[in-house]
This record gives structure tokens, sequence and C-alpha cells, in this order.
């Protein structure tokens, strides 16, 4: 099975002269180039099982509307990829809304919580609740900090009943030592993962820095953002990945993007 991964993407479709965002880490202009040649790079040179996005499609403007404007941008351009995609979403995406549904509706889908056989291996894609009472601090984090009960009870159901290993694919970290990197209710998602004792990796993305990090015998892969400035040079990381799977056998390659605007 071959998967091509990007995350954190921070897609802003509106002026960034008057973006009230601005970050010098975030190099968002670069975003629709990016995803441009992702699109062709996937149909015409990897042609991959399928493509997957890990959440943050886009850097919230703090504005619903012109959030569902970026959302719509990326669902827009995602549909011309010749293979399965598949996402999550991340606290970006969800800032300004009270739950997934906008969302869903923007990018055609029944929702963000889902598996998917594939490979021979089932694929599990896991989006954190959104809790609109507790505001929209730390760029979503704050509301989107808890994978939720009920979804962690859908998760510990899809991992025991699966009759084949299991990969999650999800935004937050399980393992990190940033606490904001981490769903809240981290202890009862890794009770779900090894009381199934068939996950063989987790994917992530959320903190721009590209890692692998083991522990507990669950290897977590965290992906790094094309659109992120890590040095703060001008120049974004441009960053996605090509992930090869041939029966245990996991393998990430990181490749880079042309930088044009």
């Amino acid at each position: 099975m071959k998967l091509i991964i990007f995350t954190d993407l921070h897609y802003y479709a509106g002026d960034r002269e008057t973006a009230i965002f601005g970050k010098a880490k975030k190099l968002t202009q670069y975003a629709p180039s990016m995803l441009e040649q992702l699109v062709e790079k996937v149909n015409h040179e990897y042609k991959p099982d399928a493509v997957l996005n890990l959440g943050d499609s886009i850097q919230d403007a703090n504005d619903h509307d012109a959030d569902v404007i970026s959302l719509k941008k990326v669902a827009e351009k995602v549909k011309e990829f010749a293979c399965p995609y598949y996402m999550v979403l991340g606290n970006h995406d969800l800032k300004m809304f009270d739950s997934h549904r906008e969302a869903a509706e923007i990018f055609g889908v029944e929702g963000f919580n889902f598996t998917v056989e594939l490979g021979g291996y089932r694929l599990v894609f896991v989006t954190h609740e959104v809790r609109p009472e507790l505001g929209t601090t730390g760029g979503g984090i704050t509301k989107t900090h808890t994978m939720g009960e009920s979804t962690v009870a859908w998760l510990k159901n899809e991992l025991k009943t699966s009759k084949l290993p299991c990969l999650i694919f999800t935004h937050y970290a399980i393992h990190h030592e940033k606490p904001n990197a981490i769903p809240l209710d981290r202890e009862q998602v890794l009770a779900a993962i090894h009381e199934s004792g068939n996950v063989r990796a987790v994917f992530s993305g959320h903190t721009h820095v590209a890692e692998t990090v083991e522990q507990e015998g669950i290897v977590n892969y965290i992906l790094g953002s094309p659109t992120a400035d890590l040095t703060v040079c001008g120049t974004p990381d441009a960053v996605y990945y090509e992930v090869d799977i041939e029966g245990d056998d996991i393998t990430v390659k990181e490749h880079l993007f042309e930088v044009r605007e």
C-alpha cells in the first residue's frame, strides 16, 4: 500500500496583508501552489492507493464566513485527486465552528470519524470533539483538545472488532512531551489502543515538527507542515510524505514541494 500524506497546510483564502492571524512561522501564501503541485504529483507520478490529510487544512481568520471560504477552496481542489482522498480535521479547521457538521457538508462527507479497509489494514480516522463552551483561544486548541467520550468509545469498538491490523490517523499526537500536542483524554485513548492489541502505528500532525516517537509499544509518526517556517528564514519547510507499507514494514519518506507562490 502506498499513501501520500500531508498535514497542516494552513490554506488561507483571504488577503494576507489584512489577515489578523499573521504569524511569521506560517507562510500561508504558498499553500495554493503546494496543493496544486500535490494534485499533479499524485495523479501523474506517485499514483498512490490514497491521499490522506491530517488536519489544519486552513489557517483560521477568526471569522466564520472567511473560514468557510478557505475550506471550500481546499474542498474544490482535493476533488481533483485521481485516487481516494480521506481527511480528519484539526484545531484551526474547527476554531469557528460548533461541530463537525458544516465542514462535513463542505467536503461532501458524512463525518470525520470513520474507517477504511485498504492494503490489508483497517485505516481509522479520528477527529476530536468540539466543545464550543470552552471558547476559541489557542488557535482552537481549547475547544478541540479532547477526543471525547463517545469518540473514544467508537474508537475502542473499531479497533477491538477489526480482523485486520490497524493504523490510526488523527491531528493531535498520541505521544508528545508538549501538553497542547496531545488530547487531554490521552490515557483513555491509549487504553483503547492497548486493549485492542492490533494498532501498528499512529500518524498525526499539529506540531509542525517531524519526528517519530515510540512509547509503550506504539509508534507515532508526527509529520511536519509544508507552510511552516520553523527557522523563521522566510522560506517554508515545504514537506509532504510518501508512506509505503508492505506487511508489517512501514517506510515514511519526506518529500519537498517546489517553493513558488
